[in-house]
């Protein structure tokens, strides 16, 4: 269904292809809960860095982290990851 901007799938979509956004500004994918990008061989990032969300160290420790997470901590200025049971410095 289409509501002026917004479409609205309620089925699987394949894309044989790619998608392509030509608007101004910054595409967003939202999800309720997860959002996993899954492929076969590997996912790349291409032509631009990877930026990872910005925590201060209090907001870090409020969030329910799972083995592998990984975030900015703009109090210590560290890129870190949950090993499961704590938050390490990469």
């Amino acid at each position: 269904s289409s509501s002026g901007t917004t479409i609205t799938l309620d089925d699987n979509v394949i894309v044989t292809g790619s998608f392509t956004s030509s608007q101004a500004g910054s595409p967003i994918l939202t999800s309720a809960t997860s959002l996993t990008l899954q492929a076969t061989t590997r996912t790349s990032i291409a032509n631009t860095p990877l930026k990872l969300h910005s925590f201060t160290t209090t907001q870090r420790n409020a969030l329910s982290a799972a083995t592998g997470d990984m975030i900015y901590n703009s109090t210590d200025s560290k890129v870190q990851f949950y090993n499961g049971s704590a938050w390490n410095d990469l």
